[in-house]
């Protein structure tokens, strides 16, 4: 018999795997993301966006940024555009591609007031 826990943690995972925010992997593929997303920079600019650049030669399918504001806060992404986003608790998380060697730029606003990510004297 499963313990109900478990049972509800599976439950979860799957809920997540059918919506399309989880994914399962082989240990190779893993790894191969793991070495990819260690190629990612993040460069703060002095307009508030936040550049990401993939400096590998992997493309990362579903990168996924995790960004502290509320529900009402637009988020962009300039470049190849975001597949998703998703709030929960405080959190908002995008998601989209990024090819090999490409960047993007991801910007917040409310009410089409710009949101730096950083402060800047």
């Amino acid at each position: 018999m499963i313990d109900p826990w478990l049972d509800a943690a599976l439950g979860r995972v799957a809920d997540g795997v059918r919506a399309g925010r989880l994914a399962s992997l082989t240990w190779a593929e893993a790894g191969d993301r793991l070495r990819a997303l260690g190629e990612v920079e993040l460069v703060y600019l002095p307009d508030g966006g936040v550049e990401i650049r993939n400096l590998g030669g992997t493309a990362i399918d579903g990168l996924t940024l995790s960004v502290p504001v509320p529900p009402e806060v637009e988020l962009s992404v300039e470049g190849d555009g975001p597949l998703g986003r998703e709030d929960e608790a405080g959190q908002a998380r995008v998601w989209f591609d990024l090819r090999a060697g490409a960047r993007a730029v991801l910007r917040a606003s409310d009410r089409l007031v710009p949101l730096p990510f950083l402060p800047y004297p």
